[in-house]
């Protein structure tokens, strides 16, 4: 095999990876891995082990392709690459587990792991050759290499395993072969080999733990597979990391290199032992340099600090003499998507989810559901350096996911038809679409729960959600679906909290919630697989999750929490399954919601963009060790656009509504718009007792509301003429009208947007609207106006989506909804006055508010949402404007209208009556703990009538 020569020796000049003879470059393209800390399954930079493939005494670099499995040798004489050598190539799901020399000939090997089956390989190596491959033992699902280094002094690398639940193991090695297999004592999740190499001089490696939630620090010291001595180290903050481990002054004991990523500040501790015999501290470089490799590279028994920066590919080298840097020498830029050495991915070599550009830094997309324009920003940090249009698409196309389903480093969109149920999948470049393909679809019911990759190859996957609690997986390869594997059915009481790679493993993970209870559970994957289903601590309904981010820079992504009804926002630090550090955040007043959670600025860290509901303001946080390091207002966006995707009651239980009777039962008013006529049906349940003949009334009047406005516990019907803008109200006892008096109009452009008791006296009172977003409220008293208050202003773009008791305190407040946007908002009232104003979580356009009533009996009244196009239908309880749990109800097709949501039975919970305007057939959903408890028929009318609340004229 002809050798790979490498030209280039001067600052910006790139790498040719170019056969010998030949003109042709490689397609391959690979990608550095960062050195410092990134999972308590690996090491923390560089190790004692000596990565000299051709015993010439000087550390070579070997390089690795995960996309597509190439493997390439640097052969190293200081910062001068001597040969650039291809070596056979190994894809995934091979991965490197270790560099080091396993056989004890003075050259290193290659020790491979598979992600899948857990089996391992050994390649001993002669410079770029490989003379030999042989299988080594495995420790199954949970275990991962922790690091290689040799604890016996028999000039052999030995093995440190660590499991995921925290065991370790120590393997003594003889090439392939396991000499001595030894369990080491267990430590709590919070603790990562921090590094390993001989601290004491004595000839045998040692271990370095370090506690990544409080920054402490333990040194074993090592005879063979026997701790010989533990002792402590002194402690550094959690924002700094091990660089690497390596003899920085030639005085045969390995040293310490500590990096603090978010400020790019350096430090190497010179050690003995466990004691720290002095500090030096070191050159600051910015936060885009990584260590690559700490080696000796020029044979002068000094170790060297090989960086790397990942966002330009450059690399220096710091020859090191006396614990500081004698010279630094570019040695040659090398494309960003190549690993050096191991082939893990850390926090800082991840590419953001949501990259458009491929720069390393997470961008923007922007949707309008109304118009269906879209566009892309292309961020550095919190500043937009270019906004871009992109080509529309609009409802019902709706965005399902923003991820790199094609693994070239870019995101991607994938948008779903709500209609048609279809699938398409537009390959980006930045704003520029290269390709528009159709992806399978799973039909009716089924929704895109999320997208992650779930088997490490770098392209995205996803995870499919039924409205029944089906679940399936879907192994994508661009537009192709490779794998389809059905998961375990939960009930709808567990959704998907979030997705993201939780045990640093490379694999995506998903964190299910229940809404009703509160519980937490996490699936870590592989594959299609479900490789351990483990509890998470448990956080109060109020809390839901904001997002999914790696916030320390640790390789493992962690929950960013926020509660909907105080605004308060905390970090969980995760490893796994276990939380390994709580972090309190600033609190948002609840108009706020996060938009996105990703690396902005292309630290290694993922940061925060929160989103103002009410102004379309935004704003960034960037973040260092789980804390917010900066905020940063970002350009505002109208709120018409979108960013990518309890208490009991103290109250007396609340008349029915509809109760014409004063039974404590709802009834149902029918009106026939063409012929005037009018009927009540006296109710019991779902049993029409008695269907009554009302004075009929015909166009051009219309029904304004229902409701009690004298404060007889009697139900009463508002009449509006359509050409004269006068009101009627009736005053009725039974079918009877018993008075029929004029209401004050507000003339032209006005309608009744709907009725409550918003001062709690036990009369309806009633919200006017305006065409052009004026709003008024009158507080009422039968047919007079108590009190009118102008109330803001608010765009056409919201409409009044319910009225009812959200918070139990015996006055009704206004739901608002954007019909644009998904938004939602609450006004808690006192009268006449607005006394909170609090956003309400998100629900996509495509779902509308069928009604408000008190669905579990809890004195607060909760949200009825059915999804016009699907037919879906969902509760969210309500505790003022917190969400405190959410489940799906039967889905129903869409010809089913909710007609009344009302106590129709007098048991204090509000029921559901359902009408079919096709085949006039209604339905009555007997309601307890917030779900259906009975289904029964009601009766069939001819489809001309208008039912309850479809009889109440809609605001135009």
């Amino acid at each position: 095999m002809p050798g790979i020569l490498a030209f280039g020796t001067t600052e910006g000049t790139d790498i040719d990876l170019r056969k010998s003879g030949g003109t042709r470059p490689l397609d391959d393209t690979v990608t550095l891995v960062e050195a410092t800390y990134h999972s308590a399954r690996y090491v923390l930079g560089g190790t004692s082990e000596r990565r000299d493939f051709g015993g010439d005494g000087k550390s070579d670099i070997f390089l690795h392709n995960p996309t597509t499995g190439a493997n390439y040798l640097w052969t190293m004489d200081a910062y001068q690459v001597m040969n650039s050598s291809q070596v056979s190539g190994l894809g995934a799901p091979w991965r490197i587990a270790a560099l080091a020399d396993f056989t004890g000939d003075g050259k290193a090997d290659v020790l491979w792991h598979n992600t899948d089956t857990y089996a391992n390989y050994l390649w001993t190596m002669n410079g770029s050759s490989i003379t030999a491959s042989q299988p080594v033992a495995g420790n199954g699902a949970g275990w991962s290499v922790a690091g290689a280094g040799d604890f016996n002094g028999d000039g052999k690398n030995d093995i440190l395993w660590r499991h995921s639940g925290g065991g370790n193991y120590l393997w003594l090695m003889n090439g392939a072969s396991v000499a001595t297999s030894q369990p080491l004592e267990l430590l709590a999740t919070g603790w990562a080999v921090g590094g390993i190499g001989d601290l004491n001089g004595d000839g045998k490696d040692d271990i370095l733990w370090r506690n990544t939630a409080n920054g402490a620090n333990y040194l074993w010291q090592m005879n063979g597979a026997s701790v010989s001595a533990s002792g402590s180290v002194p402690s550094l903050t959690p924002s700094w990391s091990v660089g690497g481990v390596g003899d920085f002054n030639g005085d045969g004991k390995d040293d310490i290199l500590w990096r603090q990523p978010e400020t790019g500040t350096s430090v190497v501790w010179r050690m003995n032992g466990s004691a720290v015999l002095a500090t030096s501290s070191l050159e600051s470089l910015g936060t885009a340099w990584i260590v690559a490799q700490a080696d000796d590279f020029n044979g002068d028994g000094t170790d060297d600090i090989l960086w790397r920066n990942t966002l330009t590919g450059s690399n220096y080298l710091w020859t090191m003499a006396n614990g500081g840097p004698q010279i630094s020498s570019f040695v040659a830029t090398l494309a960003t998507d190549w690993n050096m050495g191991t082939s893990e991915p850390t926090a800082a070599s991840r590419a953001p989810r949501r990259d458009f550009g491929c720069d390393g830094k997470s961008d923007v997309f922007l949707h309008n559901p109304t118009t269906g324009a879209n566009y892309l920003w292309t961020m550095n940090g919190y500043q937009v350096t270019n906004s871009s249009p992109v080509p529309g698409l609009a409802a019902p196309w709706r965005i399902a996911a923003l991820a790199d389903f094609t693994g070239d480093g870019k995101a991607d969109v994938l948008w779903h038809n709500t209609d048609t149920y279809a699938n398409y999948l537009w390959t980006m470049n930045g704003s520029s679409i290269t390709a528009s393909q159709p992806v399978a679809g799973n039909g009716a019911g089924w929704s895109v729960a999320g997208a992650g990759d779930f088997n490490g190859d770098g392209k995205n996957d996803v995870l499919w959600r039924h409205s029944d609690g089906g679940n399936y997986l879907w192994l994508m390869n661009g537009v192709s679906v490779t794998t389809s594997q059905p998961l375990e059915l939960l009930s709808t009481d567990w959704m998907v909290g979030g997705i993201g790679d939780f045990n640093g493993d490379g694999k995506d993970d998903i964190l299910w919630r229940n809404t009703l209870s509160g519980a937490n559970y996490m699936w870590q994957m592989n594959g299609a697989s479900v490789t351990s289903s483990a509890g998470v601590a448990s956080i109060a309904v109020a809390w839901s999750v904001g997002g999914i981010g790696d916030f320390n820079g640790d390789g493992k992504e962690d929950i960013l929490w926020r509660n909907t009804a105080t605004g308060a926002n905390a970090i969980w630090r995760m490893n796994g399954s276990a939380s390994a550090g709580f972090f309190s955040l600033e609190l948002l007043d609840t108009a706020w919601h996060v938009a996105q959670v990703d690396d902005f600025n292309g630290d290694g860290i993922d940061d925060i963009l929160w989103s103002n509901n009410t102004t379309g303001a935004n704003y960034q946080w960037t973040m260092v060790n789980s804390s917010v390091s900066t905020g940063h207002s970002v350009t505002s966006l109208a709120t018409d656009w979108s960013m990518g995707t309890s208490q009991a009651s103290t109250t007396a239980p609340r008349t029915p509504r509809f109760d014409f009777g004063g039974d404590g039962k709802s009834d149902v008013f029918l009106h026939n718009p063409t012929t005037g006529a009018n009927y009540l049906w006296t109710m019991d349940g779902y049993q029409v007792i008695s269907p009554s003949q009302v004075p009929g009334l015909g166009a051009p009047w219309r029904i304004a509301a229902l409701g009690d406005f004298n404060g007889d516990d009697k139900a009463d019907v508002l009449w509006h003429n359509t050409d004269t803008y006068e009101n009627y109200l009736w005053t009725m006892n039974g079918s009877s009208v018993t008075a029929s008096q004029p209401v004050a109009g507000n003339g032209a452009g006005w309608s009744v947007a709907g009725t409550g008791d918003f001062d709690g006296d036990g009369r309806e009172d009633i919200l006017w609207r305006h065409t052009g977003g004026g709003n008024y409220l009158w507080l009422m008293n039968g047919a007079s106006v108590a009190t009118s208050q102008p109330l803001e202003l608010l765009s056409t773009d919201w409409v009044v989506g319910g009225v009812g008791d959200l918070n139990g305190d015996g006055k009704d407040d206004i739901l608002w909804r954007n019909t644009a946007s998904g938004i939602n908002y609450l006004w808690q009232m006192n009268g006449a006055s607005v006394s909170s104003s609090t956003g309400v979580a998100s629900m996509a356009t495509a779902w509308s508010v069928g009604g408000v009533g008190d669905l579990n009996g809890d004195g607060k009244a909760d949200i009825l949402w059915r999804n016009t196009a699907t037919g879906a239908n969902a509760v969210w309880r309500m505790n003022g404007a917190a969400v405190t749990a959410s489940s799906s109800l039967e889905l129903l097709d869409t010809a089913w209208h909710v007609a009344q949501v009302d106590d129709f039975n007098g048991d204090g919970t509000d029921d559901i009556l359902w009408y079919n305007t096709t085949s006039g057939s209604s339905y009555l959903w007997t309601m307890a703990n917030g779900g259906p408890q009975v289904s029964s028929s009601v009766a069939t009318l001819a489809t001309d009538w208008e039912m309850g609340l479809l009889a109440v004229m809609p605001f135009s």
